[in-house]
């Protein structure tokens, strides 16, 4: 009886626990950013939001970027890691000379956040996805995990640099490093076809 019993509470405990993961609509992501935001690890200050095209990810975190306080937009579309990372020392104004090493670009914000002549900044980098000007690259991992984006994530604490980052893994999948991604849910109108159906289509004469 008694192993029945704990059988049961585990299979309650299972179905009542919170599923991070879980598809969330547009007004559920922007409050899931904000609570996710304000519980980021020192060591590991990066929220990821991830959905299928057309769920409506870089419309949310435009918004997002433009009603929230201090809060800066990059948008990684065509662009390398290097020219992300300069888009993104300029968006939170810092400038950085003949400084070609991230390392040098994150001390130089630790030297400002010591000073206290930096504020606390929310990097939003929109379309990682979409970064670099080839078709088979692996911009998408550099933006979205590497360059800037991961120094400044390993460094958010000692930098004062938060960021809200748009992946698509149907694009291009970065697991595991996206870990605990917020998904949106795909959007009504847009048809999903699974791999099977589209090579049924295919087929046809």
């Amino acid at each position: 009886m008694r192993a029945l019993a704990a059988q049961s509470d585990a299979h309650h405990h299972e179905r009542t626990l919170p599923t991070v993961n879980s598809h969330l609509n547009l007004e559920g992501a922007s409050d899931q950013i904000n609570s996710q935001l304000a519980k980021l690890p020192p060591k590991r200050g990066i929220v990821y939001v991830d959905g299928p095209s057309g769920a409506g990810k870089t419309a949310l975190l435009e918004d997002f970027a433009a009603s929230t306080t201090g809060a800066v937009l990059v948008d990684a579309t065509g662009r390398s890691a290097e020219e992300v990372a300069d888009q993104v020392m300029r968006a939170i104004g810092v400038s950085y000379g003949d400084f070609r090493s991230i390392q040098a670009l994150t001390s130089l914000v630790d030297d400002l956040v010591f000073d206290r002549k930096f504020d606390p900044r929310i990097v939003v980098v929109t379309n990682t996805q979409w970064a670099g000007k080839r078709r088979f690259t692996d911009e998408p991992l550099g933006v979205a995990a590497g360059g800037i984006v991961g120094a400044f994530s390993r460094r958010s604490k000692a930098t004062n640099i938060r960021l809200v980052v748009e992946v698509d893994s149907e694009v291009y999948d970065l697991s595991p490093r996206n870990r605990n991604p917020i998904l949106l849910a795909p959007a009504h109108d847009v048809v999903r076809l699974s791999p099977t159906r589209c090579r049924r289509i295919n087929a046809r004469p």
